[in-house]
Formats: C-alpha cells, sequence, structure tokens
C-alpha cells in the first residue's frame, strides 16, 4: 500500500486526535489545509490531519465530516500489519471512510516494461487513429516517455483518469528502476482507487487480515490484475465477449503470479446504465412503437438503424458506463436480463 486517505464525522476529531498523539506524538498545527479545509495538525512522519475551525463552516464545505491523509512514506515507515491495524482501529472506532487508497506490486522479473507494453498493446495511425487498442477497463491510455540527449530517464503508462472522472480507479505501469536510479530493479503496477471503490479495497483488505498477511498480499494482487486486462482485441475488433479474446502471455503471467483478478464494481457507473435502460423504457417505448405503427416494418428498421448508427453521439462517459457494465455482467454482478 502506497497512500491512504479518509474522511470521518467531525464528532470524532477530539477522540481522533488522542488516538493519533498515542500513536507519533505532539504534532504541529497551522492554520491553513487543502481540499478547502481552513487548519490541519501535522506530525513528522508526513500524516495529516485537515480540518474546519468553525462548526458550521465544517457542516456547509464538507458535511461535517473532516480528513486525514497517510503518504507512501509514513505507510512505508510503518510495519504492514501495523498499517492494517490502523486502518481496522479507524474504520471501525471512528468512522474512517475511504477516499483514496493506491496499491502496488513490484514486478523484479520485469516480464515487461512500459516501453515493451505500449509497443504491444497500442497502436496509432500517423493520421492520428487508434488503430490498436488491446486492453480492456479505462478507456485512456496515457505513456510517458521522457529522455536526455543519451538515454531514457523515465517511462510509464497510465490508464484511465483519476477521480470520478475515471470511474474511481486509474492505474499506472512505470519502471522503478529508472525512477529510483538503480536502486529498485523492478516495474511498479501501481493502482490508484477513489472513493467508493478506495472504500470497497479498504473492506476486501480488512476482511483478508483476518486471515493474515498472505491473504492481504494476495488481495492487494487481486486489486491490481482486476483493474484492467489485455488481450487481443485486435484480433477480432466486433468480438461482444471480450472473455473469449486470447489474453497477453505477459498479463497472464502476471496474474499466475499474484492472483486472480478482484474486479470492483462502480457505484455511479453501474447505476447510470441501469437508469438509462429504466428511462427507455418508462419514458421511450410508447413513442417508439407508435413510429413503428406508422411505417412498414421495413422502413422502421431503416430508419431504426440509421438512428442507432449516428456518429458523434457517444460521449466518454457513455463509453467507460458500457465497459464497466459489460465487465460487472463477466464478473457475475449484474444479470443483464434483469439489470
Amino acid at each position: 500500500m502506497h497512500w491512504f486517505r479518509a474522511s470521518f464525522p467531525m464528532v470524532m476529531y477530539d477522540p481522533v486526535m488522542a488516538w493519533l498523539l498515542g500513536l507519533w506524538g505532539a504534532s504541529d498545527g497551522h492554520v491553513w489545509g487543502f481540499w478547502r479545509y481552513d487548519a490541519n495538525q501535522s506530525w513528522t512522519n508526513g500524516v495529516t490531519l485537515y480540518y474546519d475551525q468553525d462548526a458550521d463552516r465544517a457542516q456547509t464545505m464538507h458535511n461535517g465530516r473532516f480528513a486525514i491523509e497517510v503518504p507512501g512514506s509514513s505507510i512505508e515507515a510503518m510495519e504492514p500489519g501495523k498499517f492494517l491495524e490502523f486502518l481496522r482501529v479507524g474504520v471501525r472506532d471512528f468512522g474512517f471512510r475511504a477516499t483514496r487508497l493506491d496499491v502496488f506490486f513490484d514486478d523484479h522479473a520485469r516480464t515487461i516494461t512500459p516501453m515493451e507494453l505500449i509497443g504491444s498493446v497500442r497502436e496509432i495511425l500517423p493520421n492520428g487513429i487508434l488503430s490498436k487498442h488491446d486492453w480492456c477497463g479505462p478507456e485512456k491510455c496515457d505513456p510517458r516517455i521522457e529522455s536526455d540527449l543519451f538515454q531514457v530517464t523515465s517511462a510509464a503508462v497510465n490508464f484511465g483518469t483519476r477521480g470520478n472522472n475515471g470511474g474511481e480507479s486509474y492505474l499506472r505501469c512505470y519502471d522503478k528502476k529508472l525512477e529510483s536510479g538503480g536502486e529498485n530493479n523492478a516495474v511498479r503496477w501501481e493502482r490508484e482507487l477513489a472513493d467508493h471503490k478506495a472504500q470497497l479495497a479498504v473492506d476486501a483488505l480488512l476482511e483478508a487480515f483476518d486471515d493474515g498477511l498472505e491473504a492481504v498480499a494476495r488481495t492487494i494482487g487481486g486489486l491490481i490484475t482486476g483493474a484492467i486486462d489485455f488481450r487481443y482485441r485486435s484480433e477480432k475488433p466486433d468480438e461482444p465477449n471480450l472473455s473469449r479474446l486470447r489474453r497477453y502471455p505477459f498479463w497472464q503471467k502476471i496474474i499466475d503470479t499474484l492472483a486472480g483478478p478482484l474486479r470492483l464494481a462502480g457505484r455511479v457507473i453501474r447505476k447510470a446504465v441501469q437508469k438509462a435502460k429504466r428511462y427507455v423504457e418508462d419514458q421511450v417505448t410508447g413513442t417508439v412503437q407508435m413510429i413503428s405503427l406508422a411505417m412498414t416494418p421495413l422502413l422502421f428498421r431503416e430508419w431504426w438503424d440509421g438512428v442507432m448508427n449516428q456518429p458523434g453521439r457517444l460521449k466518454p462517459a457513455h463509453l467507460k458506463a458500457a465497459r464497466e457494465y459489460q465487465l460487472a455482467v463477466l464478473d457475475g454482478l449484474i444479470d443483464p436480463r434483469g439489470g
């Protein structure tokens, strides 16, 4: 785990502060904050608690909730079991609700590097059209390769978008060997979860913690491999059932090393598809039936095909919603006949 942020009810400020002071000693107070908070308490290990000094302001600006942030350096300074116990107490005793959680896997075998990855699964024609898109999950793919006059200095491939706009999940593959100056000879796969999915991940990790740290490691592996799937979509671009496509061997090897994928269903996106279906059934069906009665079957089919194939009508949010819905159906989380 590499980053954690959570909110908690402002009425728990005093007991949370007492708990944190007992863990890490005295804090430094500051009259400033992030995310529109106006004050914070910080510790030398990097942990920061953000709050509002006025209760009315806290209620208006933050729905009566304060925030705590534990950066990666603070987590790395703790033993894994200590940080998980910290999460357990925060959730159980103080009402912590996760808003960000980062988990990662360091592939010391260097199964595939970021530059090899982007060369394998993505191809853009000279006219800018994406001709190869061999992954399932996040739509956006953002390669970031930097170099000086002599060599590559950093290499990363980012999938998705941070925060709610990205379906609350963001995946990075980057060369830790380059970033660390050779100290860590690994390719790092790092998933950043936000809001609802962050809390689902915390719940899954704490449940696994009851069975020991090996179970936690398997859960982290499942969270990472559940973020994306690399399959040969370019071989059968019209295949609607993505699970039938061949999986890239490098990704199967990483899945076998870690664990089977653990996908976290998106709260907002799943409802978007279900709500759209209900809207069409309740509000649009009568109108479509009227048009069908007014036209011959052949003319109606031609008209309907034209409506369904209008270019430029699908927005990125529509594509994300459809993809998350398909993955949820594949995982058995949704019955497409009823949901």
